[in-house]
């Protein structure tokens, strides 16, 4: 899981790398990369990692925690990436 607050083209070179030096699928690993895991009032994070295509590739999921923003948030990004999870992993109160 990667934070809210790393550094976008950091993040995007290491999914791209990542794809490229480990080769999750062809070497039959089931390891799933999930991004975000903040709330979900600014998905342009997400986003730009996601419009990524060779990033996009090693993703397999959003996290979101719910203390800030819209709840119709996530369902916004997965409208726009169908492909990608959608998953809450932090909420109380």
């Amino acid at each position: 899981m990667f934070c809210a607050h790393c550094n976008v083209v950091l993040l995007r070179t290491f999914l791209k790398l990542s794809m490229f030096f480990f080769q999750f699928s062809s070497s039959g690993l089931s390891t799933r990369l999930v991004i975000y895991s903040h709330n979900w009032d600014d998905l342009d994070y997400a986003r730009e990692i996601l419009s990524d295509p060779s990033a996009l590739a090693a993703v397999s999921g959003v996290a979101f925690h719910c203390y800030a923003g819209d709840h119709a948030a996530p369902a916004q990004l997965a409208q726009e990436f169908p492909g990608v999870q959608m998953l809450f992993e932090e909420c109380t109160g």
